[in-house]
């Protein structure tokens, strides 16, 4: 029996499909040509395509997508190639009529694949009915914002599929968007935005002097599940003197977590020595206490000087550090009686 749901005829073609456009529901393509199917939930476009068809004009397929949990309804368990399957959505595509083959050609998107991070490790996989399978990776397009990818060979059996990975990597249960340390006069201040949350326990803050050894220094609670863009913020109180690193930790509520990148923010709090930096990156400003007239020069990490600048005005003024190449460098004042040096990352 046919699948209900729209059906098209071998020689139709899909245009123009987008997040405000696209087939909720099933979608059943007759024919052998290459078809991009434009399925998808919510307010979300979703798409998945079947090239390389073989069978007949009369054969078919049909296709739906699913933002849910995969293995709450099929099962976990994943071929000894697979390190864990999506947990995000999936898409049914089957047979509709005849014994059609075909490749199958899935796609990710931000934020409903919940965090793609590295496209060599991503996989398509298949449910057989007591494990998932690996069905390769080939002909992979996009970056891990949005992109496609296909089974390494035609298929010739069909049933749930989705994204998997081959290590820790893909899909995530948090996609984090960006994460800061900004150092203002008397601490640290964390921002982070992540695009989705699922089944996200709590969040902990971690600080190392070497980048090597982290302590935990903040918590706080997770979202649980969240497919919106949500802002938070934390402040270090106790920030450490001079360099220090910053990275972020999300612990899921069954006890496994990710840790984001490292970030470096150089902390000089009051400028008790007439000298402190404040903040890293294209933003630097210079906490002082020397007369406007006096002269302040910038060397590089091998000493040499790379600007000089006249003081203007205090007890705070910025740093033109915006073309400085990234590296750290040194910040020297003089007035004469005085020589005072700090050091900043740019």
């Amino acid at each position: 029996m046919s699948a209900p749901g729209l059906r098209l005829n071998p020689t139709a073609t899909a245009t123009n499909y987008t997040d405000a456009s696209f087939v909720n529901g099933p979608m059943t393509k007759l024919g052998t040509a290459n078809f991009t199917y434009p399925v998808g939930k919510g307010n979300a476009l979703r798409p998945a395509a079947l090239t390389g068809v073989s069978g007949s004009g009369s054969d078919a397929f049909t296709v739906e997508y699913f933002a849910a949990d995969p293995t709450v309804l099929f099962g976990t368990p994943v071929e000894p190639t697979l390190d864990h399957v999506s947990e995000c959505e999936y898409w049914m595509i089957d047979r509709d009529t005849g014994t059609p083959n075909a490749t199958v050609q899935l796609s990710w998107d931000t934020p409903e694949s919940c965090g793609v991070t590295a496209l060599a490790d991503l996989r398509v996989a298949r449910w057989s009915g007591a494990i998932w399978e690996d069905k390769g990776q080939l002909n992979v397009t996009g970056n891990t914002t949005a992109g496609t990818l296909e089974t390494a060979a035609q298929q010739t059996a069909f049933s749930p599929w989705t994204l998997a990975s081959t290590s820790s990597q893909n899909p995530l249960p948090i996609e984090l968007l960006s994460f800061s340390a900004t150092a203002e006069t008397d601490r640290v201040r964390l921002d982070w935005t992540t695009a989705t949350e699922r089944d996200n326990a709590f969040f902990t803050v971690e600080r190392s002097r070497d980048a090597n050894d982290f302590e935990a220094v903040i918590e706080l609670p997770g979202a649980g599940t969240s497919l919106s863009t949500l802002s938070s913020q934390a402040f270090d109180n106790a920030p450490l003197a001079g360099t220090s690193y910053y990275r972020l930790r999300q612990t899921d509520l069954d006890g496994t977590s990710t840790v984001s990148a490292a970030v470096p923010v150089n902390f000089s709090g009051s400028a008790a020595n007439g000298l402190a930096v404040i903040g890293t990156g294209e933003v630097v400003w210079l906490e002082h206490d020397f007369a406007p007239g006096n002269v302040l020069s910038i060397l590089d990490a091998s000493g040499r000087m790379v600007l000089q600048i006249v003081i203007t005005e205090g007890p705070r003024m910025p740093l033109p550090t915006a073309e400085l190449p990234a590296g750290a460098y040194l910040v020297r004042a003089s007035d004469g009686d005085r020589v005072v040096t700090t050091r900043f990352i740019r």
